[in-house]
């Protein structure tokens, strides 16, 4: 979090406390309602209003912005909502066949989510350009490269690549 969010280590102390304590709240909302999607999704509603605010006064606009992000994907993660069939069984995979966390598995999402979204706009924007597509397809695959290279352990990363990259380039 620290390092792909660019805080300080003042903001990582404050940040971290507060995701600690978010992290635990959700846990304790999922086991209260373990088989009620509507409930969990009720009572975190009430509460993540209250973790939002903390959030802002320790991050700047952009830091709260990006963990914002990742915060949507944990709850969403975890109580499976607003989340596709064919992602529900890549978070599956992640966790039983590569052993991948849960920091793990919201962390690799956010990069796939992001990949997705930019090799669709590759797609679109340069569908008459083959070269310039593949250039750019590549620099996505780069960029996704690096970034779980920052998340997964060496042995977790050269496991998942393949099924990340068919998953980003899936149309």
């Amino acid at each position: 979090m620290k390092k792909s969010l660019g805080l300080t280590d003042a903001q990582y102390t404050k940040a971290l406390a507060i995701a600690k304590k978010y992290d635990a709240e959700i846990a304790a909302i999922a086991t209260s309602y373990p088989n009620n999607i509507d409930q969990q999704k009720a009572a975190l509603d009430k509460r993540t209003p209250l973790y939002v605010n903390q959030f802002k006064s320790a991050l700047t606009a952009t830091q709260a912005n990006t963990f914002f992000g990742v915060l949507v994907a944990q709850v969403n993660i975890l109580t499976g909502k607003n989340i596709t069939p064919e992602y529900q069984a890549l978070i599956n995979t992640m966790k039983t066949k590569y052993g991948m966390s849960d920091v793990q598995v919201m962390q690799t999402m956010v990069v796939l989510t992001e990949a997705k979204v930019k090799s669709d706009a590759n797609s679109n924007l340069n569908k008459n350009n083959a070269t310039v597509q593949k250039q750019e397809s590549d620099k996505i695959v780069a960029e996704i490269d690096s970034k779980l290279k920052g998340i997964l352990t060496a042995d977790q990363y050269s496991k998942v690549k393949t099924d990340i990259i068919s998953a980003i380039n899936k149309k």
